[in-house]
């Protein structure tokens, strides 16, 4: 229901983020639920709206980023098609960069520090 209504609304709001990752803080089980529905929502990506996906992904940015979910579900991006290379970009932060450089290199570094030792 948070990410539903978050894919509701016109822009991204960070209540949405926020109230995942204390969700996750609170219980394991909502870790789990996060991160199956993150699978889920990666597999109906290219069916999504363009303002849906931007909010979706920058849900599941916030959520990686803060490492209220695991990385490991990010291991799907090995089968990309074209509308997921959308959704993997507004998951990245590219989204951010025209408004906030800083905040988009801090997230750049994170996913790239995260990917380099999952794969190593």
């Amino acid at each position: 229901m948070i990410l539903d209504s978050c894919a509701q609304q016109r822009t991204y709001e960070r209540f949405f983020g926020l109230l995942g990752q204390r969700f996750c803080l609170l219980k394991k089980e909502y870790i789990e639920c996060f991160e199956k529905v993150f699978q889920d929502q990666y597999e109906i990506v290219h069916r999504l709206e363009n303002v849906k996906l931007r909010n979706v992904a920058k849900f599941f940015a916030h959520l990686l980023v803060t490492d209220a979910i695991s990385w490991g579900v990010c291991i799907e991006f090995l089968n990309i098609k074209l509308r997921n290379n959308i959704f993997i970009l507004f998951l990245a932060g590219t989204s951010l960069y025209p408004f906030n450089r800083r905040r988009y290199n801090i997230i750049i570094t994170s996913i790239h520090k995260k990917f380099i030792f999952r794969i190593i």
